[in-house]
């Protein structure tokens, strides 16, 4: 089921543009700290080298934004596997020397055509998969408009883990 309309506006932007109006706020609405995605993939985990990759030069760059909060990790694992993907589908399309989208095939009846190399569709699909991440992270010009950054965590003073 897909949502109609416009997306809706995150309530912090409208409290900036001076549009907020409480009668229509969500009082239940979950209220996230500002948290930064580590450095280096999880250990333990049993993840490729190609993800560790991806994780190790994503990372940085959504910390920058000030975007994050601990619930998005999920769809950061998503970024991740997406542009790992991307990378090992160019990786095989550029190993077998012909960047072309066609290769000879034989049928049933032994009749040769040309086929789409799945490298191809693999490809598109994991573009189309990043573009989504990454609108959600607002790291595409269009985009960034869109988010806000969540507030600067406070100092750490010796009582953090009795509020989580």
């Amino acid at each position: 089921m897909s949502l109609r309309g416009r997306p809706r506006k995150p309530t912090l932007a409208k409290v900036i543009q001076g549009t907020f109006r409480k009668d229509r706020a969500n009082p239940a609405e979950p209220r996230l700290r500002p948290w930064r995605i580590p450095r280096n993939l999880p250990k333990g985990k049993g993840y490729p080298e190609a993800w560790r990759e991806a994780w190790r030069a994503l990372a940085p760059l959504v910390n920058a934004l000030g975007v994050v909060a601990r619930s998005d990790l999920l769809a950061f694992e998503g970024l991740v596997c997406a542009v790992a993907l991307h990378r090992s589908a160019e990786a095989s399309l550029f190993a077998g020397g012909n960047t072309s989208t066609v290769y000879a095939r034989k049928d049933r009846a032994g009749n040769p055509y040309l086929a789409k190399r799945p490298e191809v569709g693999m490809l598109a699909q994991t573009d189309r998969l990043i573009a989504t991440y990454l609108a959600r992270f607002g790291m595409s010009p269009a985009d960034r408009s869109r988010v806000a950054a969540l507030t600067a965590p406070r100092a750490a003073d010796g009582l953090d883990e009795f509020r989580e």
